[in-house]
């Protein structure tokens, strides 16, 4: 002991304390802490992730501010983004309409367009052309060789059915109409020259009446036939 004793001196003795502290003292000091001991002020900015949150242990009064203002943004931008889609829905709806209200238009069941065009080198060909209600009509092209002839053909589902019509063309009549097609209009040129014209055909029975704007062509040269019409149903 008296050599221990002479051995020991002040140095020693603290680098001795020194080193008992570094490699216990932290860890009793950490698990000696009081309870609720350590606050705001011990934590550094930023030190808690979110991992290190328990599950559901926050409330909305915790993360009021940031995440209240994103939602309010997402919405906004939600309904920017409705407002812009209805936007130009309107725009690709007006530009269909020529900027006119659909109330300017008439339903496809009341007016209609017809259009045949055909080339025949040789024969006869018969094409449907407009159906509207009870009335059936048919484009017929006939090349003979020596003419061609265009001719619209009239049909009718009721009963008591009448056809009246006339064409620049010198084609005019008045028939009675049935299920058969009947020749209404006809217009021929020869096969070196062509013929063209316009005219108008009613269809009338007890329950409506059908008018019928219509333009012909037939052309020898080109061995052609083409009828454009618009029907108009009262």
């Amino acid at each position: 002991m008296k050599r221990v004793r002479a051995s020991l001196s002040y140095a020693n003795v603290v680098s001795t304390l020194c080193l008992f502290v570094l490699l216990g003292g932290g860890a009793y000091a950490a698990s000696k802490l009081p309870r609720n001991s350590v606050g705001t002020k011990q934590l550094k900015r930023n030190a808690v992730k979110g991992a290190k949150v328990a599950n559901r242990s926050l409330t909305a009064a915790d993360i009021r501010g940031s995440v209240h203002r994103a939602e309010s943004a997402a919405r906004a931008d939600r309904a920017a983004s409705a407002d812009r889609a209805a936007a130009a829905d309107r725009a690709a709806s007006a530009e269909l309409l020529g900027g006119s209200p659909a109330a300017a238009f008439l339903q496809s069941s009341v007016v209609a367009r017809a259009h045949s065009a055909v080339t025949i080198a040789g024969g006869g060909r018969t094409d449907p052309l407009l159906r509207m209600g009870p009335l059936t009509l048919q484009a017929n092209c006939e090349n003979t060789g020596l003419a061609i002839y265009v001719r619209i053909l009239a049909s009718t589902s009721a009963s008591g059915g009448r056809a009246v019509w006339g064409s620049s063309g010198g084609s005019t009549g008045a028939i009675e109409l049935s299920g058969t097609p009947q020749t209404t209009v006809e217009q021929n040129a020869t096969s070196a020259a062509s013929a063209s014209g316009a005219g108008d055909l009613l269809y009338i029975d007890p329950t409506m009446t059908i008018s019928l704007d219509f333009a012909y062509t037939a052309s020898g040269p080109q061995q052609s036939c083409t009828i454009d019409a618009v029907a108009l149903r009262a």
